[in-house]
């Protein structure tokens, strides 16, 4: 399973010579929708009611501060994706096997990749969930993937505005509970190293650099840029974009 990751020339080169890769909390993404909301179960009476509206909020809290996501996608030419995640045409997308990253292992990814893809709408999912969650989970230290809690990551995780449709997104999430930041920096999502950007923390977790399997250099990025990635990855195929003379498109070297 290929999957794509737009980013500066930066990034790129810091994702590729580290094998780690950015996941980031769900309060820290652009859209505020992205946020984990979980509803509140019907209940007979107002005073009821009001407990398990308090019990929904804490639960949305601890989700979204113990979990992490990394937003892939399906597709490595896609010009607005260009225009808005890898700099304006001058960063790069980084082609992974997520298989071989240990992006699908049921047991370390608490979303794998083969069942993160993105359902868009225009309406939010506000109502009591559906299934039984017949194995239960802990709020905020579920690293495994439970099938049987699908409906639950799809509603918290993996719903966004019908608007960002083109985007085709894919996500993986990790569970981020008995991480030290300052201590252990592994738990059972992997090994993980937590930068600090100022404004938010970003937990790169530790992937083989051997499932990255090409990277694609916007039309933009400077000869000088590219050749050094040349220079530094010997090994790692980099194919070129440009722009086509006749059709709004994105050309690519070699790429028919």
């Amino acid at each position: 399973m290929i999957l794509y990751k737009y980013a500066s020339i930066g990034a790129t080169r810091q994702i590729i010579e580290s094998g780690r890769i950015g996941f980031t909390r769900a309060g820290f993404f652009n859209d505020p929708f992205d946020r984990p909301h979980v509803p509140s179960p019907p209940t007979a009476d107002p005073i009821s009611g009001i407990f398990e509206d308090i019990h929904a909020t804490v639960k949305s809290h601890l989700w979204e501060e113990r979990t992490a996501i990394l937003s892939l996608t399906r597709s490595f030419s896609n010009a607005l994706m260009w225009a808005h995640y890898a700099e304006g045409h001058t960063g790069a997308v980084i082609e992974i096997n997520v298989e071989h990253a240990g992006f699908t292992d049921i047991e370390k990814n608490m979303i794998p990749a083969q069942f993160g893809t993105v359902v868009y709408s225009r309406h939010r999912s506000n109502g009591p969930f559906v299934s039984s969650f017949d194995e239960g989970v802990v709020v905020g230290a579920t690293h495994q993937f439970v099938l049987s809690h699908y409906e639950k990551w799809q509603r918290l995780f993996l719903t966004k505005p019908l608007e960002w449709a083109y985007e085709e997104e894919v996500r993986v999430a990790k569970c981020l509970g008995g991480l030290e930041p300052h201590g252990n920096p592994t738990n059972e999502s992997g090994n993980c190293t937590v930068i600090d950007l100022g404004n938010r923390p970003l937990h790169c977790f530790e992937f083989p650099r051997e499932a990255i399997t090409r990277v694609f250099v916007g039309a933009r990025t400077s000869g000088t840029e590219v050749a050094a990635l040349e220079e530094e990855f010997g090994g790692l195929t980099i194919v070129r974009a440009a722009l086509d003379d006749e059709r709004f498109e994105i050309r690519f070297q070699g790429i028919q």
